[in-house]
């Protein structure tokens, strides 16, 4: 290794560099694509949340995006007209709502993660096979810490919460 792998601040800032470049083509590819199916970036968010965590509770959807849920209602408001996510009462509590993805959601969640899915091949095609093993190697090791520090937080809030 070399002295600027070895040194915290410089990979730090070659990590914030990439996720930087890797969040403005994902916020910029989400936006291009709402326009053409007439969704704001929220709602896209909306989407993304609902297809990665399941069905949700309007209040979860508001804390999640950091808006009201007056907010969040009416965003939902457009989403169902246009048959994207569907409301229903929980089963639980039947003053809240759940929301969820119709099949019709879930596809415009394929066909955005499609586009991210070509512009990696693409990236990866650009690459000859030393620099893929390096990228492979590297970016293992950041998911194998980024989950660490996940799970290492979550473990914090538990202990804190039950002390």
């Amino acid at each position: 290794m070399n002295d600027r792998t070895n040194n915290s601040e410089h990979v730090a800032n070659v990590v914030r560099r990439w996720a930087e470049t890797f969040i403005h083509r994902a916020m910029s590819d989400f936006s291009c694509y709402g326009r053409k199916r007439n969704l704001s970036l929220s709602q896209v968010g909306v989407l993304f949340q609902l297809g990665h965590g399941g069905s949700s509770s309007v209040s979860r959807i508001a804390d999640n995006l950091g808006i009201t849920p007056a907010a969040v209602s009416q965003m939902l408001d457009a989403l169902v007209r246009e048959g994207f996510v569907t409301r229903r009462e929980d089963s639980r509590d039947r003053r809240m709502k759940q929301i969820e993805l119709t099949d019709k959601g879930y596809l415009v969640l394929e066909e955005v993660m499609r586009a991210k899915e070509r512009w990696f091949v693409s990236l990866v095609e650009r690459m000859n096979n030393e620099e893929r093993k390096k990228v492979v190697e590297g970016l293992e090791v950041l998911i194998e810490k980024a989950a660490k520090e996940e799970e290492d937080s979550k473990n914090d809030l538990n202990e804190g919460a039950g002390g």
